[in-house]
Order: C-alpha cells, then sequence, then structure tokens
C-alpha cells in the first residue's frame, strides 16, 4: 500500500483512499505485450510520461511497476502527497539550510570516504552482490561497480590465468581512483541539484540558507551560531532574504521534442542545449534548401 499524507487534516491515506483507481482498460494497456513500455506509460499516466525521455527505460519501468503494485497511478500518488501542490513546498513558511563547503576540502573529504568504505568492506560486498545477482542492469548503475568491475574480473581467475600480483593491484589502484572520480562527479551533480531546485526563494515563497562546513574548527562561527541567528529571526517573522543563496527560479523539466531533427529532450535546459547546436542549424538550412528546390522546380 501506498502511505501518503493530506495536507488539511494531518492524516494518513493510502491506496485505497485514492479515488484515480485504474479502470479495466488502463490495466489491459499495461499487460498488452505490442506497446512499448513508454507506449503504456504515456496511455495511462501522460504527465508521468510528460517528465520522463522515451529512453529512460529504468525509471519508465519503475513506474510501470509502481503502477501495477498501488493499482493506482504514480501521478495521483504524488499529487496526493503533495497537497495538490506538485513541485512546491508542503507548508508555506520554510527555512532550508544547506551544508557547503569549498570543492578542495569536499573532494578531499570524499576520498577518505572511499577510502574508509573500502577498508570496511566494500570490495567483498561488491564480489557477493556479483555471485547472488549477477552483473544486473541495477548492480551496473551502483557507483562502485562499474569502477571495480576489472579488479573484480581478475580476482576471479588471480590463481591460475592473472598469477601476476602486481596486475591485481594495479587494477585495484584503477578501480579506485575511478570511484573516487565517480564520486566527486556525483556530489556536484547533486549540488547543481540543490542550486537548480531549492535556491530560488523569492520565487517559491520560503527562505534558503547555505552554510560554510569548510573548517570544523570554526563551526560555532560558521554554521551554528548563523543557523540559530537565522531561525531565530524567522520564528519571530523577520529573517530577510539573502541574495548570496538565490538563483533563479528551476526550469520546466517536461520533454520537449524537436520536430526537424527527430528529438526528444529532457527539460527546457536540454532542449535550448539542441536548438543552438550546430547539428540543429545544419538540419534547418538543409530543409530550407530541400524547400527551395521544391517551390523552384
Amino acid at each position: 500500500k501506498a502511505v501518503v499524507s493530506t495536507q488539511s487534516t494531518g492524516a494518513t491515506k493510502n491506496s485505497d483512499d485514492l479515488s484515480d483507481h485504474l479502470s479495466e482498460s488502463d490495466t489491459a494497456i499495461l499487460e498488452d505485450p505490442s506497446l512499448s513500455s513508454y507506449e503504456k506509460l504515456k496511455a495511462i499516466d501522460p504527465s508521468t510520461a510528460e517528465i520522463l525521455h522515451p529512453n529512460n527505460s529504468r525509471r519508465i519501468e519503475r513506474c510501470l511497476e509502481l503502477t501495477r503494485e498501488l493499482g493506482v497511478r504514480r501521478s495521483s500518488v504524488l499529487e496526493c502527497q503533495e497537497g495538490g501542490k506538485r513541485g512546491q513546498m508542503r507548508w508555506e513558511r520554510v527555512l532550508l539550510f544547506s551544508l557547503e563547503s569549498d570543492l578542495s576540502v569536499l573532494d578531499s573529504r570524499l576520498d577518505r570516504r572511499v577510502d574508509s568504505m573500502v577498508d570496511l568492506g566494500l570490495l567483498s560486498e561488491l564480489e557477493s552482490l556479483l555471485h547472488h545477482s549477477g552483473p544486473s542492469g541495477l548492480l551496473s548503475q551502483v557507483i562502485g561497480y562499474k569502477e571495480f568491475a576489472d579488479y573484480l574480473e581478475l580476482k576471479k581467475y588471480s590463481s591460475s590465468a592473472y598469477p601476476d600480483s602486481s596486475q591485481l593491484e594495479d587494477a585495484l589502484n584503477l578501480g579506485l581512483e575511478r570511484m573516487k572520480c565517480r564520486t566527486r562527479q556525483y556530489a556536484r551533480k547533486q549540488l547543481r541539484w540543490i542550486k537548480s531546485r531549492l535556491s530560488h526563494s523569492e520565487d517559491s515563497g520560503y527562505h534558503f540558507r547555505k552554510l560554510d562546513s569548510s573548517h570544523p574548527d570554526h563551526w560555532s562561527d560558521h554554521v551554528s551560531q548563523p543557523a540559530l541567528r537565522d531561525v531565530r529571526a524567522f520564528m519571530r517573522g523577520d529573517l530577510v532574504s539573502d541574495p548570496q543563496s538565490m538563483t533563479k527560479a528551476p526550469k520546466s523539466m517536461a520533454v520537449k521534442s524537436c520536430e526537424p531533427c527527430g528529438v526528444m529532450c529532457e527539460g527546457e535546459t536540454q532542449y535550448n542545449g539542441h536548438v543552438t547546436s550546430r547539428k540543429h542549424k545544419k538540419r534547418l538550412s538543409s530543409l530550407r534548401k530541400q524547400q527551395a528546390r521544391l517551390e523552384t522546380s
């Protein structure tokens, strides 16, 4: 059952209480082998399909799986959870804090975290997962598996085909560096998400504060005391917006298509990047030349 909260009463509902249950025709579409997964999602839950790229098969399959399990559309569950305010905060007055640090400090912390994970048995855990489930699609998405795939493959044959221990050690070191690099990339992706989705206080009616956690020795001056000061001001209702913590409101994430190129883009940013690309301009020029030839013939 899907447990969702109601905005007005603070009570909870489960999926049986939702009014938007699947009809018999919807169920038939779900089980129709002639339709692709994206076609099924688009027919049953168009608002969810609108924000997913047709090639994003993992998320599409997950949405269909939830729809089958709950018997209701994913978009209906989210709408109920969010009090009918999709993409907005549940509460009118909100104060958010983001602990951030200099990238050089963050990278050093992430590298130490990866080293700690390996010391605590990450490689043994990966070997166990590989043994029980094989290199499945889900496992291949986990940070760590792809990075250590060469090492894990070598280790299986290290006693026979690869007697040289230095080769195994090189693969281990390479995997370690790859995982550190991938972890740093993922951290930057999270920071971009925070910046694009949360740091637009004026437009969303809530306050957002960045706190510098680069120097633990100065935690009180840089984190706890500023946070307490802002919380007290927020409770009094006189907290002033911080221009340093604000960005523009997030752009639309709906899938947009470019008919001339036959390309589908996930979100406004990706679409704008496509229509300004050399490939798109070349395609438009080619179409204009074709049209001119047709008109003169």
